[in-house]
């Protein structure tokens, strides 16, 4: 999942089985919540675990930064 998933543009709906609603409505539900909580899950909250680990860095950088300018 991590690796299709992140490389793919659609996530990881673009290479499992495509399922339509007229032929099975309970593996339909069952895709769309399966899709859907790898996009809340990887893209979101895992990509903005990184974001706030950059940003801490760049924050610890600049307070480094103001300690040399004052000494």
């Amino acid at each position: 999942m991590l690796d299709k998933g992140l490389r793919f543009g659609g996530g990881i709906g673009d290479v499992t089985e495509p399922i339509h609603w007229n032929n099975s409505r309970e593996r339909y539900w069952f895709k769309l919540v399966h899709d859907a909580s790898f996009h809340i899950v990887v893209k979101v909250i895992l990509l903005n675990v990184l974001f706030g680990i950059i940003i801490d860095t760049f924050a610890q950088m600049r307070d480094e930064e103001a300690k040399k300018v004052n000494d």
